[in-house]
């Protein structure tokens, strides 16, 4: 039987085990079973999903599943569709298979391998959301963790809350004048972070966060600043940006284990900065630059790289390629500079992108009867 299990968990097809869960009720109890879904789960190469939520047809979702291993591949675009019609449905973020999917103040973990859901209590407040929700895990509590934050309408101030998938409550958090203290109040006239799932490194999750400094003469400027939630001692910090970051900032990454970010200027130059020793703002270091100069339109000279993706597992970069609906994946080798490139077809929209693998994992029994350390 062990021989078996182990055959069986290295076998990458969702969809065959499903279906090898008929041969018979022997075989339907082990493949169901909490420890071989984690012997499972552990065998799974992680990759990079590039979706796009269709907000025509609401709760229809399209994904490109890109492989961050060596060889490079990716699968045929794989079509879902959520339990919830809405157009307001967004994917926060994901861990392990499962994506947290939220549709306004209601919050869902889905399993679209799968196709299970599970419906998280309603934000008894939920106002104007200022970050897309965060989910991780922390291992010091063997918790998953769903985490928001909104600004309140009666006194403008910033409160937080934070969800234990165990314990099946919100928790809220004040977060008080955490933007304005660090910033200075007559600093920020307009705040918002961007689009880009959350970043979880070192047992904090990380968000870009864009606000405008209005300078004495009148000028704005635009900045960028991080938004931390340490998933252990559940409280938000803001960070301010080196200088020569601030003005550039893209995007997050996890690069080798070390947090990292992508900077665009209007110099055709892409760079790769690591944070060498995480908690320290002085150990930002820059690591790699990426001539983009083949990658701009000669007319406009307009940048064509529309999103940073995500990093593969050898230290690649995974951008998408934008240019008058064309649409391309473009994988950019930091140590040989040489570039890959895969055409999306007409059936594949080239959105936002998240850290995924095919899992086995049930939302709806984790934290009940299946247990969340994987």
């Amino acid at each position: 039987m062990e021989i078996i299990l182990e055959i069986l968990s290295r076998v990458s097809s969702i969809k065959s085990l499903t279906q090898w869960k008929c041969v018979c009720k022997t075989w339907h109890s082990l493949l169901s079973d909490s420890t071989f879904i984690r012997m499972h789960h552990k065998h799974q190469l992680s990759s990079i999903l590039v979706y796009h939520v269709d907000r025509y047809r609401c709760g229809f979702f399209s994904g490109l599943t890109v492989s961050i291993h060596s060889p490079k591949s990716i699968k045929e675009p794989s079509k879902y569709r959520f339990p919830i019609e809405s157009p307001f449905l967004r994917v926060e973020s994901s861990h392990k298979g499962i994506l947290c999917v939220s549709d306004g103040p209601c919050v869902y973990l889905w399993n679209p391998t799968i196709r299970e859901t599970r419906k998280l209590p309603k934000l008894c407040s939920w106002e104007c959301q200022k970050l897309p929700f965060g989910f991780g895990y922390d291992p010091s509590m063997d918790d998953l963790k769903v985490v928001g934050l909104w600004e309140r309408s009666s006194d403008n101030l910033f409160q937080g809350a934070v969800y234990s998938l165990r314990n099946d409550y919100w928790k809220t958090i004040e977060v008080g004048d955490m933007f304005s203290s660090t910033l200075g109040p007559h600093r920020v006239m307009f705040a918002h972070l961007g689009k880009q799932c959350p970043v979880v490194v070192n047992g904090f999750l990380h968000w870009l966060f864009y606000y405008l400094d209005t300078s004495s003469s009148g000028s704005t400027t635009p900045y960028t600043a991080m938004v931390t939630f340490n998933l252990r001692e559940e409280g938000f910090a803001l960070e301010i940006l080196p200088e020569n970051l601030k003005l550039k900032a893209h995007a997050f990454g996890n690069l080798f284990g070390c947090l990292s970010l992508l900077s665009c200027g209007f110099d055709q130059i892409a760079e790769i900065w690591v944070m060498k020793e995480y908690g320290i703002s002085e150990s930002w270091t820059k690591q790699f630059s990426i001539n983009l100069a083949g990658y701009y339109t000669p007319i406009w000279q307009e940048l064509k790289i529309k999103r940073f993706l995500g990093f593969g597992y050898n230290g690649e970069v995974l951008m998408a390629d934008h240019l008058y609906s064309h649409e391309k994946l473009i994988w950019y080798d930091l140590k040989s500079g040489k570039v890959e490139e895969w055409s999306a077809d007409n059936s594949s929209r080239v959105g936002e992108s998240t850290g995924f693998v095919q899992s086995m994992v049930s939302p709806i029994k984790l934290g009940k009867s299946l247990k969340l350390h994987m």
